[in-house]
């Protein structure tokens, strides 16, 4: 099998979740994605640029049983102070220390900090400076 076949662009991140509709209102609103598409009543696809996340509602508990996992989504932004106050006023959960600047990150560094989705899912937003 060719090299190019198996190593491609990211296609979608699947998401458990265990609520559809309080899961698409965050990520369609609060986030600005797009609902593109969805599957039975339990599968939706949105889209913000080229980034696809599939929620899944199948019913069973999904919830993270470490919320210390490592495993998140990586958001990429322009303007960080201005998305970590965004979502400070939609109360979304923002984890401490807030935003964290890594100077030694890439040619000029980037800023990030994590946060909580609907679902207790870990999520970045992440500026490269």
């Amino acid at each position: 099998m060719k090299k190019e076949l198996i190593m491609g662009n990211l296609a979608h991140i699947g998401i458990f979740v265990q609520d559809m509709k309080r899961s698409e209102d965050f990520y369609c609103g609060i986030l600005g994605f797009n609902k593109e598409s969805s599957y039975k009543n339990n599968i939706i696809f949105v889209r913000n640029g080229n980034l696809v996340l599939e929620l899944i509602c199948d019913g069973v508990d999904h919830k993270p049983e470490n919320h210390n996992e490592k495993r998140h989504i990586a958001l990429a932004c322009k303007n960080i102070e201005a998305v970590h106050s965004y979502l400070l006023e939609n109360k979304i959960e923002i984890e401490q220390p807030g935003i964290v600047t890594l100077p030694d990150s890439g040619t000029n560094g980037c800023r990030y900090f994590m946060f909580r989705g609907p679902e207790q899912e870990r999520l970045e937003f992440q500026e490269i400076l």
